[in-house]
């Protein structure tokens, strides 16, 4: 039995040598047509990087030809079902100018927007390719409006557009995470222009109004006033759009904590000055009392805090939880994996 074993992978060895030797000598001959007939039955087998060499070699002599349209197209398919996505798109890319009337076009124009798709990286990335995947199947869309493809390239437009409103929450979201809180109400604010739609929306309202707070609360005394009522004017907006949010008992107590400091500010304005002598003792006495409001005010700071680190370890989950990697497509899984089933 172990002699058949070894027999047999002998034989497969054999003729895989001879398969390569085969090939070697097909693209040195100097027989174009019959370079054109094997590769489309390479194609055919699923060997597309056969294919595409063989192509690529008789490319120039084809070109204006009859033909070369059917040579650009199965060129490109080739690399695109090989995984070169960058390759195919640069083809399809010359085969829509070259070739505007081949039958090929549709499906060239297919796989040219597709291969951008697959090319479109994490929400962590940059999302460059992200917009350019958008942009050429909303063309494709709307050039072919009756393709049969349509509904699986409309839930691709929709993913894209996902990993721009997750791009763009992580982003902004960034310049809270490392304490530059007015730099944060700037990046969620622009976010929040450039996406409108996005569903993050809550999210990123309610971290504006916590910008607010903490910087507020972090500035020195002369700048608190007004950025406290900057606060207030973002927990109005977040109220009025979000009522019952999950967030709503976190901006309440922050508004809270707004009013308490501009009701003590507005009653220090009010007091009028008196030219009454205090009294040293009477002076000691109210410097007691303003030493023991400083211990409770700290005492209560920070325990805030504690509940600020609770607060912001819940938005870690919140935001985890919707920033995730896409599922992938059955189409997407099966061109991944097209090495693996037509190795070379």
């Amino acid at each position: 039995m172990k002699l058949n074993f070894c027999k047999i992978g002998v034989v497969v060895v054999a003729l895989s040598v001879v398969s390569c030797s085969g090939f070697n000598k097909l693209r040195k001959s100097n027989n174009p047509e019959l370079k054109y007939q094997k590769a489309l039955e390479y194609f055919n087998q699923g060997k597309y990087n056969r294919t595409a060499m063989l192509l690529y070699d008789i490319s120039s002599i084809y070109g204006g030809s009859s033909k070369g349209d059917t040579i650009a197209y199965y060129y490109g398919a080739a690399l695109y079902r090989d995984g070169d996505f960058e390759g195919s798109g640069s083809v399809f890319d010359n085969f829509r100018r070259y070739y505007p009337r081949s039958p090929f076009l549709e499906d060239a124009e297919y796989m040219y927007a597709k291969g951008i798709y697959y090319t479109s990286p994490r929400p962590e990335r940059d999302q460059t390719n992200t917009m350019r995947a958008i942009s050429a199947i909303t063309e494709y869309l709307n050039r072919y409006p009756e393709s049969t493809k349509k509904e699986a390239l409309e839930d691709n437009l929709k993913e894209l557009q996902q990993k721009l409103y997750d791009k763009s929450l992580m982003s902004s979201r960034l310049y809270y995470d490392i304490g530059y809180y007015n730099s944060a109400v700037t990046a969620l604010q622009n976010a929040l222009e450039l996406y409108p739609e996005t569903n993050h929306r809550e999210l990123i309202l309610y971290l504006i109004v916590r910008s607010h707070y903490m910087y507020a609360r972090n500035s020195v005394e002369s700048k608190q006033r007004e950025r406290y009522l900057a606060m207030q004017d973002a927990y109005y907006n977040f109220v009025s759009e979000y009522p019952q949010s999950q967030y709503s008992k976190d901006v309440e107590k922050m508004q809270a904590e707004a009013k308490k400091y501009l009701a003590r500010f507005s009653e220090m304005e009010t007091k009028a000055p008196s030219d009454t002598v205090v009294s040293d003792r009477e002076r000691r006495r109210l410097e007691r009392i303003e030493r023991r409001k400083t211990r409770v005010e700290n005492r209560e700071l920070r325990e805030e805090d504690k509940e600020l680190s609770a607060m912001d370890k819940e938005i870690d989950n919140n935001s985890s939880s919707i920033v995730r990697k896409p599922k992938a497509d059955k189409e997407t899984r099966r061109t991944e994996n097209t090495k693996a089933e037509h190795g070379n």
